[in-house]
């Protein structure tokens, strides 16, 4: 995912930029990761340290609350060990992990007499 700052975003600082990547990815991505736990991988230090501070700009307060939304851990990992990532952007890293979900439903749908059924119904 790619976005182009416009000229009010283009005048934030580096970590400003950088949460506000991870807060566009989660709106992009929110229909897919609400109420399911994930994690963000970042090389930017700045974020964990920001989100924790008690005197906030506006701004990224606001931002603070719209995360609050979410269920997530932020893994600080430093560029050097994301090299691959860091050729594709200098953005942070967002990597969702999807695995609970899939068996979760794997799991619901076995237990499902009509999912079983229609299954049963395919399989002849």
């Amino acid at each position: 995912m790619s976005k182009k700052t416009n000229t009010a975003e283009e005048k934030y600082d580096s970590y400003e930029v950088e949460v506000l990547a991870i807060i566009n990815a989660l709106k992009k991505f929110r229909v897919y990761i609400l109420g399911q736990h994930f994690k963000i991988v970042t090389d930017c230090s700045a974020f964990q340290k920001t989100m924790h501070k008690k005197d906030l700009i506006t701004r990224i307060a606001r931002w603070a609350l719209q995360l609050e939304e979410f269920d997530y851990e932020v893994e600080h990992r430093a560029g050097s060990r994301m090299k691959h990532v860091d050729a594709l952007s200098r953005y942070p890293v967002m990597i969702i992990s999807n695995d609970t979900l899939t068996s979760k439903l794997k799991k619901a749908q076995e237990e499902d007499d009509s999912i079983q059924t229609l299954k049963s119904f395919l399989e002849k």
